[in-house]
């Protein structure tokens, strides 16, 4: 499956979701908030890392998710044309307190993303240049026990 997306064609719920405080967050949380739902399937992992692209300035987004019974393998990749990322952001993507955003000093969705390919059997790719854009790649063991469910895509 392919799809190329293009940030005008986003519907607003969908770019609305880092906004809704989920439901599953918890009450006096000292002032964290848990925004969007959890990462309980690999469809979050997509719509979090296609918001990046549109926060990133890309025009177009490319999303493949590709099955492969005989290979048992399940490969997943964003790829977009946005600002890109340098290469010392880069080295320190998968660090859980590395982001751009000013509103938290975390930046989860890569290296959530990261670990649930890592406890599948499987792994995860950033390759990035300023001005060009970057592609996440991700796979994992389709067969794998511990792999989430897909989850909505369509």
């Amino acid at each position: 499956m392919q799809r190329r997306i293009r940030p005008e064609s986003v519907p607003w719920d969908v770019a609305a979701f880092s906004r809704t405080r989920s439901a599953d967050a918890p009450s006096g949380d000292g002032g964290c908030t848990n925004w969007g739902p959890p990462m309980r399937e690999l469809s979050m992992h997509i719509l979090d890392l296609a918001q990046n692209s549109i926060v990133a300035g890309a025009t177009l987004v490319e999303i493949d998710v590709i099955a492969d019974t005989k290979a048992d393998t399940l490969k997943i990749s964003i790829k977009d044309n946005g600002k890109g990322m340098s290469a010392e952001f880069l080295a320190r993507v998968e660090d859980p307190f590395t982001t751009t955003r000013t509103t938290r000093r975390v930046g989860l969705g890569i290296p959530m993303f990261a670990e649930a390919a890592h406890m599948c059997d499987g792994d995860l790719a950033v390759q990035s240049k300023v001005g060009q854009g970057t592609t996440v790649e991700a796979t994992f063991r389709l067969s794998h026990i511990d792999r989430a469910p897909l989850g909505d895509v369509a």
